[in-house]
């Protein structure tokens, strides 16, 4: 056989095998490329998911858990910064006054009773806490409440007399069952870190 045959024939299985060698090298470099492709999608999608749970999930939980913490602390402003200690049959609006800080209380009670049941998505184990805070409040707005009842029947008797906005005892049980849950929920909503001043050390009373 001619040797410039043997050279065509040589040339073209060579070329032939090139040729196969790229096919191959290109098909795995496309499988490599969409295994890489996939994988990205995949952690793209877990990245989109941690960013929406970020965003709405724990944005919510502090909103919720916040709003409660602002009602205890209306619940507590009403009660302690009525507008006049005592008030007797002679001063204009007596029963208006009477009637608006009843009403004023009962709104707080069903914003504090509404904030917790949103927020109790977010209280597993220390709902009882939450509970104690929203009953010393509505014992509190009871026993106030039959006292109104009972000033307001005595105006119209004629008794006069002054009224109590609020006593020690209901001043002591509502601190008593807030305090927990206000201190719990500024844990929370203001966690300490390393370093941070601790709130032992703090030396303001709340009244």
């Amino acid at each position: 056989m001619p040797e410039t045959l043997w050279t065509v024939l040589l040339s073209g299985a060579f070329g032939l095998l090139t040729a196969s060698v790229v096919v191959l090298l290109t098909q795995r470099w496309e499988k490599q490329k969409h295994l890489e492709d996939r994988e990205a999608d995949l952690t793209n999608a877990q990245s989109e998911e941690q960013r929406w749970y970020g965003q709405m999930f724990l944005q919510r939980k502090f909103d919720a858990l916040a709003n409660l913490h602002e009602a205890l602390v209306n619940c507590r402003f009403s009660l302690f910064n009525a507008d006049v200690e005592s008030i007797g049959e002679t001063v204009p609006g007596f029963l208006d006054s009477l009637k608006d800080f009843e009403r004023r209380l009962r709104l707080r009670e069903a914003e504090l009773v509404r904030a917790r049941v949103v927020a109790s998505l977010y209280l597993k184990g220390e709902s009882e806490t939450i509970r104690g805070a929203i009953s010393a409040f509505i014992r509190v707005r009871q026993s106030i409440g039959h006292r109104v009842s009972d000033a307001i029947r005595d105006y119209h008797d004629g008794k006069g007399g002054q009224f109590q906005w609020l006593t020690v005892d209901e001043a002591d049980d509502f601190i008593k069952g807030a305090r927990p849950a206000m201190d719990f929920l500024r844990g929370l909503l203001a966690p300490r870190f390393p370093g941070s001043p601790d709130e032992s050390t703090d030396t303001s009373t709340d009244t």
